[in-house]
């Protein structure tokens, strides 16, 4: 969906009057070009939901006159203000028995950096802000997400490790975090990678998803594994586990499966690295 500059002024006048409570007739570049992202940011919102939603695609199909910038971007202001509310919403219930693992960079992402988020953001006049950079890495890359949207899908991903790490004990995720970091306390990691390294590795010997420390043949057998596979054929048996234990242990939920999965091809590699250098008890 593409707007002419002609189309976008108009725009651009009323919000820069919202911006000086009309006290002003003229406003810094800087501020203008703020003002003119927050206004590309919202039209695209709607873009994404016109694209991506059943209910979006049923609005588009009514229309039978092309959208106009404005209407645009009242729509992309409304889904904005309303994807905040889903997100405090998501986040509220995300909160309630949050469980950091005594790691510094979760617990202050989790308990201070999101919430400060929340209570500086600026869905008017800087949407496409991010206000904060998480200390927390997910299991994938944020970059081509900002404002909302950012923080959005950020809490979704955080619901999605809570819920499949607390299947586990804390005593047992804690020994398999000092196992795989030292200091692991203090460290910028995500916690789910070595968990899910370490239950896929039993998976794939056939061994207790509890058991925490592998026996000599254990390592034997697993080498054995990875050299006589490729890596594709590897990555396939890992998904393939992935889903079985999505199915078997989280009632077959699809948005956990989709996200936990961009850890895999990682393990991957240094299951071969580990096996093509005889040194697989120093990765799992």
């Amino acid at each position: 969906m593409y707007f002419g500059i002609a189309e976008l002024l108009p725009l651009m006048k009323d919000l820069s009057e919202k911006y000086t409570s009309k006290s002003s007739t003229s406003i810094p570049y800087e501020t203008a070009q703020q003002l003119m992202e927050a206004i590309l940011y919202c039209i695209a919102e709607n873009e994404c939901y016109s694209e991506n939603s059943e209910k979006g695609q049923n609005i588009i199909a009514n229309q039978n006159a092309t959208v106009s910038a404005r209407e645009a971007y009242d729509r992309g202001y409304k889904l904005v203000v309303q994807k905040i509310v889903t997100s405090q919403n998501l986040y509220n219930e995300m909160i309630v028995g949050f469980n950091d693992f005594s790691n510094r960079a979760y617990y202050d992402a989790v308990t201070k950096q999101i919430p400060m988020f929340f209570r500086w953001y600026d869905a008017r006049f800087c949407p496409q802000n991010n206000i904060v950079e998480f200390d927390y890495p997910l299991l994938i890359q944020m970059q081509k997400h900002q404002g909302i949207d950012a923080i959005y899908e950020y809490v979704k991903c955080i619901k999605y490790e809570q819920q499949f790490i607390q299947q586990f004990q804390e005593k047992y995720v804690k020994e398999i975090l000092e196992l795989s970091y030292e200091g692991y306390e203090e460290l910028f990691i995500n916690l789910c990678s070595p968990l899910l390294k370490k239950v896929l590795g039993n998976m794939l010997l056939d061994l207790p998803l509890q058991k925490t420390k592998l026996e000599v043949a254990d390592y034997k057998k697993m080498s054995i594994i990875v050299k006589e596979n490729s890596e594709d054929i590897l990555l396939e048996k890992l998904y393939e586990l992935l889903k079985l234990l999505i199915d078997n242990v989280y009632q077959g939920n699809m948005e956990m499966l989709y996200y936990l999965q961009n850890g895999i091809p990682d393990i991957v590699t240094e299951l071969v690295n580990g096996a093509e250098n005889n040194c697989l008890e120093h990765i799992i």
